[in-house]
């Protein structure tokens, strides 16, 4: 077995300070004066019992530090105790051996006979477990900026704050005035040609089907070269459909459209049309602003003035007579030959018992009857028929969810328009009620309606919310920036490892930290839940409110068992080391206080609150004394700047908190 000594001496060129550090960590001390006595006493042995082998590693390492030390053969006789000089009274440490070549437990080195305390320089008895360990901090060593650099990145910082807001805006202006139409509820309107097929008018297509009702051809109205199809909407026998729609200008007006989807053409009338039927030979009974108009072969054969207050007249061709519903529960025959055009025969006044009817929706003949949708004043509406002379023969039952507008032969059966409705009520011949008519082609449309406009809602949605996430980002580079141009690049004005022992170090409350930041991962995973809920149930609104207090309560966790930082305080200078164990050091009034947190340079500590403590309540009052808070305070931004810049958990989390209610906002208004 050998042992390991020391001559108390250092090899010639050695660093004193670096020699005394690798001492320090053998006997795994926090405080390098504690060495001291080793190179006053001359020759010392640092450990006994090691093997040959350990000892000369043991002996290298401190040799590249620069201690001058030997291996020698322990003693096989019982080993005298070496005279050990004692120039202080305090006893020589004994370091037990052990079988790695790591420290013992800390020595207990003699210290220097104390001198009564001043006030400036309260010196501890012994290292405190307050005080940091000099292996693990780092002097702070604040990146300077020229002006004219700091200014630069503020500027962009400013324009790109302003270019995203603009952004953002847009977006949100636009998304507010041209958002997606809502996908159709039902047909706007219905149709039937010469033979027998079925046409439904809908905002974006014409659906045909055939006398059964089976999927024939879907026309859209880009296929049309029109937008916005709409009513009145009529069938001829030939299968061409006249509607009113939208042009490339984006103006609505009338048009006819060949069978089939072929070409369209303007109609020559004057204003919207209120409504239109059919003729011989292919011939149109309009009218519109200023009254019935005949239209043959694309032009007008004969005009009628025509004053209608319905909102949605309805004229019917039937037996050579024009018989319009207009005015009251009155239907007007008018004749529709060109030379006597628009003539009024006769006014028919409709009375059907038990019912006062104050309008006429619409009117149809089929299976050899009239029949009337009739409104009350009430706004109740009701099925009414009439025979040829139109003597009332009964009322036909409709479902109570029915808002019955249009009526529409087809084939045996009457059908019922609601454009609320995506299926058509039918009724027979003697007014009985049927299974509803429902279209698959209508169906898929509508499925195609819905698809788009969740895309076209998504892409808006994540189109302000990744502008707000930017704009988010440069206000936080504009705040660092505008920090950047009146930072104060203050370098410690003390060493940390040259006046350790000479500070008073408060030590941090950790069964409190550590309480508090348990309950906030309990709110943190309560919110996150709550997120997930609400957004599970589509409110993103409180998902994104949940989410926020979640980051927030995460942020308070990792505050709370991140290192709380280490306070020293030595008359009236301070040593400061936050939560990255980045210190500074000097006059206690070169430092600046906003609320709990304490800065200088780049280095930024939590005090704590009476809610979140750190630190005893003694050092407010021990800081005061020292002369802490006499300077102006630093600013809200200053500090906010400087927790960014050291990551501080409360920091990062206030950040992601703002950026995702600035998200929220930017998405809800849409």
């Amino acid at each position: 077995m050998s042992d390991l000594t020391f001559s108390g001496e250092l090899l010639p060129g050695a660093d004193p300070r670096r020699a005394r550090l690798q001492l320090t960590a053998l006997f795994r001390l926090t405080d390098p004066d504690a060495v001291e006595p080793f190179f006053h006493r001359g020759k010392v042995t640092l450990r006994r019992g090691l093997t040959p082998t350990e000892a000369e590693r043991l002996c290298e390492r401190l040799r590249a530090a620069g201690l001058d030390c030997e291996v020698g053969p322990e003693p096989e006789p019982e080993p005298e105790p070496e005279p050990e000089p004692e120039p202080e009274p305090e006893p020589e440490p004994e370091p037990e051996p052990e079988p790695e070549p790591e420290p013992e437990p800390e020595p207990q080195p003699p210290a220097a006979q104390p001198a009564a305390p001043g006030p400036a320089a309260p010196e501890p008895a012994a290292p405190e477990p307050a005080a940091p360990n000099l292996f693990q901090v780092r002097p702070d060593a604040p990146a300077a900026l020229t002006g004219d650099a700091a200014q630069l990145r503020w500027l962009v910082a400013l324009i790109a704050s302003i270019l995203f807001a603009a952004a953002l805006l847009a977006a949100i202006i636009a998304g507010l005035r041209g958002s997606a139409p809502a996908p159709v509820a039902g047909p706007a309107a219905t149709g039937v040609d010469g033979a027998g097929q079925l046409y439904l008018l809908t905002r974006d297509a014409v659906l045909l089907h055939d006398r059964a009702g089976h999927d024939l051809l879907r026309l859209d109205a880009g296929r049309l070269g029109l937008t916005d199809l709409a009513a009145p909407f009529f069938v001829g026998r030939d299968g061409s459909v006249v509607l009113q729609a939208r042009d490339g200008d984006g103006k609505p007006a009338p048009w006819r459209c060949a069978p089939a989807g072929g070409a369209c053409e303007p109609l020559p009338v004057a204003g919207p049309l209120r409504t239109v039927t059919g003729g011989r030979d292919d011939t149109l009974h309009v009218l519109d602003a200023s009254g019935l108009v005949l239209i043959a072969d694309g032009t007008v054969r004969a005009r009628a003035s025509l004053a209608a207050e319905a909102l949605a007249p309805r004229l019917v061709n039937e037996a050579g007579l024009l018989y319009l519903a207009a005015d009251g529960p009155m239907v007007g025959v008018h004749r529709p030959d060109p030379e006597s055009y628009g003539e009024q025969l006769d006014a028919l006044l409709l009375i059907a018992a038990g019912f006062t009817a104050t309008a006429v929706r619409d009117i149809a003949y089929f299976a050899d009857q009239w029949w009337a949708l009739l409104e009350n004043e009430t706004g109740a509406v009701a099925l009414h028929r009439f025979d040829t002379r139109w003597g009332h023969l009964g009322a036909v039952p409709l479902p109570a969810a029915l808002d019955a507008r249009r009526l529409q032969p087809w084939g045996r059966q009457l059908l019922i328009l609601d454009p609320e409705q995506p299926e058509l009520q039918r009724v027979d011949g003697e007014g009985r009620l049927g299974a509803p008519f429902r279209s698959s082609l209508f169906a898929a449309l509508v499925r195609e309606q819905r698809e788009t406009l969740a895309w076209r809602s998504t892409a808006s949605t994540l189109l302000r919310c990744v502008l707000a996430a930017a704009l988010g980002g440069a206000l936080l580079a504009l705040l660092l920036a505008a920090d950047h141009r009146r930072r104060h690049l203050d370098a410690p004005a003390l060493r940390l490892d040259r006046e350790y022992g000479a500070f008073l170090w408060f030590p941090a409350l950790a069964p409190a930290r550590r309480k508090r930041g348990r309950q906030a991962i309990v709110l943190a995973i309560a919110a996150s839940v709550l997120a997930v809920a609400a957004a599970v149930g589509s409110r993103h609104g409180l998902a994104l409110a949940g989410l926020a207090l979640g980051v927030l309560a995460g942020g308070v966790a990792g505050s709370c068992l991140a290192p709380a930082g280490h306070v020293g305080i030595a008359g009236r200078r301070l040593l400061v080391a936050d939560h990255r164990g980045v210190y500074q050091g000097g006059a206690a009034d070169s430092f600046r206080r906003r609320g709990p947190f304490l800065l200088r340079g780049d280095v930024v500590l939590n005090l704590g609150t009476a809610s979140l403590p750190a630190f005893p309540p003694s050092l407010d009052a021990a800081l005061s004394r020292a002369g802490t808070g006499k300077v102006a305070p630093a600013s809200l931004g200053t500090v906010a700047a400087a927790l960014l810049r050291a990551r501080h958990p409360l920091a990062l989390a206030a950040a992601g908190a703002c950026l995702l209610a600035l998200i929220g906002l930017a998405a809800s208004l849409g």
